[in-house]
């Protein structure tokens, strides 16, 4: 499996994202996890590493690009995988958990890089 953590730990990620080409990717995995039907299937390391990429995203990007529909059914989606892996000390209970506050909460840090 390929280990999203890798990529957005990189430093041309960061650029990346902050460019026009890939300013809407919180926008596009919110919806790609909002819409996909398989993700309830995937095991707890996949919706871990799935939601954590997610939550990177939103801290780097935040909510703004996101629609109203893709909110509401990720919000949904991240509040069930919360309580499903509630105790069990994976990645997938804390990313969830994160994710969840992030799509739910009007007040949270966006992180901005800006250059020197």
């Amino acid at each position: 499996m390929f280990d999203v953590g890798l990529v957005t730990c990189r430093a041309y990620f960061v650029r990346f994202q902050r460019s026009p080409a890939g300013s809407d990717l919180a926008a596009i995995q919110a919806h790609r996890t909002a819409i996909d039907p398989v993700s309830t299937l995937l095991d707890i390391d996949t919706i871990g590493e799935v939601t954590q990429f997610l939550v990177t995203l939103l801290l780097l990007q935040g909510t703004s690009g996101i629609t109203g529909d893709d909110l509401g059914a990720l919000s949904s989606k991240t509040n069930k995988w919360r309580n499903m892996y509630r105790g069990t000390g994976r990645a997938a209970e804390t990313a969830s958990e994160r994710c969840h506050a992030l799509l739910t909460s009007k007040s949270y840090v966006c992180f901005k890089y800006h250059r020197s």
